[in-house]
């Protein structure tokens, strides 16, 4: 659609019907606080200048949200949708995106409220704008501002400081107002929102207010029981038969909301539903039995087509229909198994289905190894033989039994099986190797796993409470030299609880692979309860020189045997522009003296070190 000029003159647009209606509102508004530029440029004789100059540059959505995100570009935002709203240019714009502004729901978001476009369809909003924004986005609700919107995200809008009242009004505001409904809306997003237990959500989602409603967001919504609670309701009342994608992912709850949604998922009540989101959700061992019993119902079901479901716990049985793909709608799937015999059902089904899996992301956590190291060896040939090299995004395996000392059979059977893959595990975003034992020799393995390039996207490394000591370290930082960008996205390294402190030369070679630019992306770095003392300290400090981890954000050395003279020194061997973006330093042990730490923080802050360093109570937070 070409931009038309419709000022005065020639090519003057017709004025709209409503345009009166709208003029005269905005008045009113104006007498009520709303400021006073609203007059004046109802005064205009159509702005000419700004109209050719908005012609000629023609900006797009993505161009207007990124204006309204900052204070020095708002009113230039806001006058393009002042003249798209009175229709003095047309312009291809339908969305808004306020998502990651620095401004708050102050006299800027009024005006944002009264110039919205009627052309918008899509919305987004988030934290900065709270309680107070919610309330404001329901009177511009009331005055019909919303009514074209097909797409609403209110993704932790005020998820600090809201108490449901917000949303109360929002879904008051939606449901009582008979110009207001029925919405065109097919989108809703209110992810991580506070929505207290005013039953705002069930004023919402019903079918005379969202009749076209085809996607709902709302993962991690708190309380978690009154939202599964509200979404469950709805869907019994028949009120969201046009649902299509459902994410209820990251809501912690209790085995009855779990089997109540395993209740209404029925065709009748969810005729269109072809995804649903369950992940980061920890289905509780106890009710999982009823949602796979809804999943086994073909002719009842709903037509789902994608299913996300994270699993806490399983029976031996279960635990076996998961690892077969009985459901080939359940596409990605994260489970976490801490009996060996949950976890042996679970990956002897997946080498029986080999190739024939379905699945597309599995996130596999194991807590218990067996007294022999079964788990390990089954999940060795579930690497090798099956489908689960490709589609493992997160591994973690974890020996919870307190008596049991893993030897190296027993540990050898995974290493090697990685090494034996004829792809890289190209998925694999997360590896976490924790009470496994593992001594400098079985870091020779890991270091071989990344010197071979079998892990090109991992971002998470974890091999905190092992034996290893520095010269596992160094092996580990061999393999991460070997091959240019083996590791180039980890972000996070976990190293304590280990003995990798215990001398300097492990953390020599770390320095290295930092001097090398080995580790380009990482953001956090954990070397706590690791035997690292002062001289160590001191090499680790010189090793975090200027423009090596530009992302560096999170250092935790604490719990070392460092004294409070290797403490002061620790924060003297910074230098200026190596740490500029670090802002959690964990440094206490038994020896901390708070007032001289203090004391010394404050004078390294001083110095022009560490500006980003949060600080609570006059320590580093």
């Amino acid at each position: 659609m070409h931009a038309a000029i419709c000022g005065e003159g020639e090519g003057e647009a017709v004025q709209d019907p409503t345009q009166a209606h709208e003029n005269e509102e905005i008045l009113q508004e104006n007498e009520t606080g709303a400021p006073e530029i609203c007059i004046l440029l109802e005064n205009e004789t159509g702005a000419p200048e700004i109209c050719i100059l908005l012609k000629d540059s023609r900006p797009s959505s993505e161009a207007v949200s990124s204006f309204l995100r900052r204070r020095d570009t708002f009113g230039i935002a806001w006058l393009i949708c002042v003249f798209i709203r009175k229709r003095k240019v047309r312009l291809p714009f339908q969305r808004l995106d306020f998502s990651g502004s620095t401004l708050s729901a102050g006299k800027a978001f009024l005006l944002l409220l009264h110039s919205l476009p009627l052309s918008m369809e899509e919305l987004c909003l988030d934290t900065n704008f709270g309680e107070t924004g919610l309330k404001e986005l329901s009177k511009a609700a009331e005055a019909g501002r919303l009514s074209n919107l097909l797409h609403l995200s209110l993704d932790r809008i005020g998820n600090t400081d809201m108490d449901g009242d917000g949303m109360r009004s929002f879904g008051a505001a939606l449901s009582s107002c008979d110009s207001v409904r029925p919405l065109k809306l097919q989108t809703l997003s209110l992810v991580g929102l506070r929505i207290g237990s005013g039953n705002g959500l069930s004023l919402i989602l019903r079918r005379d207010v969202v009749p076209s409603l085809r996607e709902l967001k709302v993962s991690f919504c708190k309380p978690a029981q009154v939202c599964m609670v509200e979404v469950v309701a709805a869907i019994s009342r028949g009120d969201l038969v046009g649902l299509e994608s459902l994410d209820l992912d990251g809501l912690d709850v209790l085995p009855l909301e779990c089997s109540m949604l395993a209740g209404v998922l029925r065709r009748c009540l969810l005729p269109s539903l072809t995804r649903l989101n369950l992940d980061n959700w920890a289905v509780p061992k106890e009710c999982l039995g009823s949602l796979l019993r809804a999943f086994a119902e073909k002719q009842e079901r709903p037509p789902l087509e994608e299913v996300f479901l994270g699993v806490s716990g399983a029976s031996v049985s279960h635990a076996a229909v998961l690892g077969s793909g009985e459901f080939s709608f359940v596409k990605h799937l994260s489970v976490s198994l801490v009996v060996m015999q949950e976890a042996l059902a679970f990956l002897s089904a997946l080498i029986e289905a080999a190739e024939g899996c379905v699945l597309e992301r599995v996130d596999l956590q194991l807590w218990d190894v067996g007294g022999e190291g079964e788990v390990v060896v089954a999940l060795a040939k579930a690497l090798e033989k099956g489908k689960l090299g490709k589609v493992l995004r997160h591994l973690s395996i974890r020996n919870v039994a307190m008596d049991s000392t893993l030897q190296d059979a027993q540990k050898l059977p995974l290493f090697t099986s990685i090494l034996k893959l004829e792809t890289p595990m190209s998925s694999l975003q997360s590896l976490s190797l924790n009470s496994l034992d593992l001594d400098d020799s079985d870091l020779w393995w890991v270091g071989g796993i990344i010197r071979r390039g079998q892990m090109p996207n991992l971002r998470r490394m974890d091999l905190s409470e092992n034996e290893f000591g520095p010269e596992g370290l160094k092996v580990l930082m061999e393999g991460v030299c070997a091959l240019e960008g083996a590791v180039r996205n980890l972000e996070s390294l976990a190293l304590s609880c280990t003995q990798a402190g215990r001398q300097k030369s492990g953390i020599e070679a770390m320095g290295g692979a930092f001097c090398l630019g080995k580790l380009p992306s990482l953001r956090a770095l954990y070397l706590g309860n690791c035997l690292m003392a002062d001289a160590t300290a001191t090499c680790l400090v010189e090793a975090l020189q200027p423009l090596r981890l530009p992302l560096f954000r999170t250092l935790d050395v604490q719990c070392n045997p460092m004294s409070p003279d290797g403490v002061d020194a620790f924060f003297e061997k910074i230098q200026r522009g190596s740490l500029v973006g670090l802002e959690t330093l964990r440094i206490k042990n038994a020896q901390t003296d708070a007032d001289r730490l203090g004391k010394t923080v404050a004078k390294a802050q001083r110095e022009g070190k560490l500006p980003s360093l949060r600080i609570q109570g006059g320590l580093p937070a």
